[in-house]
């Protein structure tokens, strides 16, 4: 489509966006931005006062990774002393829908992404060993010593049913934050939540995922190519655009529509509750000053964008499951947590990791 727009209408748009469709980088546009979305926190405020208020806790201590997982320890041992007549019934602070996303932008923030364009346009895939023990640590260790976890199908479901207070979704699913959290019938109360920018890793540059929707157009003749242009140029309008955008929970596409009073301030027809417009002033703030990032499209990409994440998820959960029984038949938690948190159990870990993708990158 690039032969169809002026230099001066590309330059309209965010430029990581027009970038992203752009395959090889040759220079084209063949997937044309309407609609995108990025990550944002969710915190079940009422909750999270309680638990400030008891320990010192801060929401500046959530900024980076390292802090989330800290908080998330200090939060089992709180909720578990609440009931010190029973043992390790500590509770869960933090989930996280798409872990694809924390691992390939944690590997990109952390100087050595999985995969990786020249200027050629030819994609490398590789692993950093050093990288990937610190992705690890920030979440496999948290998720099998009980202060993360996944147990719904996705985590707003989870802060639903009180499994736990603090999540990270997309801007598209930051209304289904609930709005009261139900223990079992007789223990339901309401809630309110507070939205924060997606942490990052200790000493790095921010980086926030770039993720929602574009079209493309179907190869045909110049009159039916020009017309779909049009349209895309029609749709992609700031104030249509800021319409669509709002009442579909994506964000806007054009740099002078990614404008916070813009957003929340057009008349799209829906009265815009505070959940979306903190999670659009949210959002905005996260667009305008981290580094976009989305993993480049090659053969096996998809594929190897689910290994990475699933393998993440399904290994810590069995770990977790594992761990879990030994604690309960008797053993002693510490020395059994350490054994699945340990330098030996990550080189283990790692090595069938490593097996793994190395096998969906080379077969044929």
């Amino acid at each position: 489509m690039k032969k169809y727009f002026s230099e001066e209408e590309i330059a309209e748009y965010v430029d990581e966006y027009i970038s992203e469709g752009d395959f090889n980088a040759s220079d084209s546009i063949k997937i044309f931005p309407t609609a995108k979305s990025t990550e944002v926190m969710m915190i079940n405020q009422t909750d999270w006062q309680k638990f400030a208020d008891a320990t010192g806790a801060s929401y500046e201590e959530l900024a980076t990774w390292e802090g989330v997982a800290e908080i998330a320890a200090k939060y089992y041992d709180y909720t578990d002393a609440l009931t010190p007549d029973v043992l390790n019934d500590g509770k869960a602070f933090f989930g996280r829908d798409a872990i694809a996303n924390y691992m390939n932008i944690g590997a990109k923030q952390l100087g050595a992404p999985f995969f990786d364009v020249d200027s050629n346009g030819n994609v490398k895939a590789a692993l950093n060993k050093e990288v990937i023990r610190r992705l690890w640590d920030n979440y496999y260790v948290p998720y099998v010593k009980g202060y993360y976890t996944a147990e719904s199908r996705y985590r707003s479901d989870d802060a639903k049913i009180g499994s736990i207070i603090a999540l990270i979704c997309s801007t598209t699913g930051a209304i289904y934050f609930p709005t009261e959290v139900t223990l079992n019938d007789d223990n339901i109360y309401p809630i309110e939540n507070t939205v924060l920018q997606v942490p990052n890793f200790e000493g790095c540059e921010p980086y926030i995922v770039q993720q929602g929707a574009g079209m493309s157009v179907v190869k045909s003749n110049d009159k039916e190519e020009y017309a779909s242009v049009v349209f895309l140029k029609w749709f992609t309008d700031m104030e249509r655009n800021i319409q669509f955008s709002v009442n579909s929970g994506y964000l806007p596409v054009k740099k002078e529509a990614n404008n916070a009073d813009k957003i929340i301030n057009a008349d799209a027809g829906i009265e815009i509750d505070d959940t979306m417009k903190n999670t659009i002033v949210t959002a905005i703030g996260e667009i305008n000053s981290y580094q976009l990032y989305t993993s480049p499209a090659f053969d096996k990409s998809s594929e190897l964008r689910d290994y990475i994440g699933d393998t993440m998820q399904d290994t810590a959960e069995a770990a977790y499951e594992e761990a879990s029984g030994k604690i309960a038949a008797g053993g002693d938690r510490t020395k059994v947590l350490e054994g699945y948190t340990d330098d030996t159990a990550f080189e283990a870990w790692y090595a069938a990791f490593e097996k793994g993708f190395n096998q969906i990158l080379n077969e044929e």
